[in-house]
């Protein structure tokens, strides 16, 4: 249950660098996908470039302070967690330019398949990984598998399973990145960055009041900090109750950033706006009763 906790944590702080890693570029992307007199083609190499170059700089960078960082966030000297975290970030960050494109060129069987394909991968190795690796390793005296499965933890496990999901997500995107040419346009890149800046503050603070809870969970309970991990677990094992209404938001933000954008500029775009959040207001509200009623069960 411990190492649950620490799993929650370290992806909490997952959360935070995800903010940092994509800049907001992919709102953008929208934003100009959708303006006079921009490119479409330099508008994608000029913003996946962009998020190559400077996710290889930051995984390299925290990946060097890895000891420190470790120690801050609780990994409990299994430093390794913070290469398998910068993995997972940094495929995540590379796939958000892909899949923005898939849905600004309405392509939404091909970015199903490839979200599906990807959670598919997660579970199923999540299931091998807990379920049924200990059994088969159980029966095997020795082994690389054994040998390997005994220097493995649960976090670990569940970081690597994460890991192939985020990999594979990115080779099924092939076709969308393969054209790249590392082509960035100044001028563009320039416009993209004034617009998507000020979202970092904001997307700082909104995933801050999202996640927060954990970190200080972690650090402000008393007691042991295996203690402290258990209580983190079982707290984020209750926040997955809200999975509902989780999914629900994704969704609608998926949907919704190219839907606005290309509404913009209708006449009647803030009344569209407002029937819009009027709808989502009350399926939110929908989820949240659905939920509710049902947290005996």
């Amino acid at each position: 249950m411990a190492e649950m906790g620490t799993y929650a944590i370290l992806y909490g702080y997952i959360a935070f660098l995800n903010i940092v890693f994509t800049y907001g570029f992919e709102t953008a992307y929208f934003r100009f996908a959708n303006k006079d007199g921009v490119d479409s083609e330099s508008l994608f190499q000029t913003a996946f470039s962009s998020h190559i170059i400077s996710t290889v700089f930051f995984v390299l960078v925290i990946g060097l302070c890895r000891v420190p960082l470790g120690d801050f966030v609780g990994a409990n000297g299994h430093y390794e967690y913070i290469w398998l975290c910068l993995f997972i970030i940094g495929f995540d960050t590379l796939c958000v330019i892909p899949l923005a494109k898939l849905r600004k060129d309405n392509r939404p069987r091909k970015y199903a398949f490839v979200n599906i394909t990807g959670i598919a991968v997660f579970v199923f190795l999540t299931i091998l990984f807990i379920a049924y690796l200990p059994g088969i390793v159980a029966h095997n005296s020795s082994g690389l598998l054994k040998d390997w499965y005994q220097h493995q933890t649960k976090t670990g496990l569940l970081l690597i399973a994460n890991c192939a999901q985020a990999f594979v997500t990115f080779i099924l995107l092939f076709n969308e990145w393969k054209s790249i040419r590392f082509k960035l346009s100044k001028k563009l890149w320039q416009q993209l960055w004034r617009y998507s800046s000020p979202m970092i503050i904001g997307g700082l603070a909104g995933m801050t009041n999202e996640v927060i809870d954990r970190q200080m969970l972690g650090k402000l309970i008393p007691g042991t900090q295996q203690h402290a991990d258990i209580q983190v677990a079982i707290y984020n094992y209750c926040y997955k109750l809200a999975i509902f209404i989780t999914l629900f938001t994704s969704a609608f933000r998926m949907a919704a950033e190219p839907f606005f954008f290309n509404k913009s500029r209708e006449k009647g775009a803030v009344f569209i706006y407002a029937r819009v959040m009027k709808w989502f207001v009350v399926t939110v509200a929908i989820a949240f009763l659905f939920t509710a009623l049902f947290l005996d069960i």
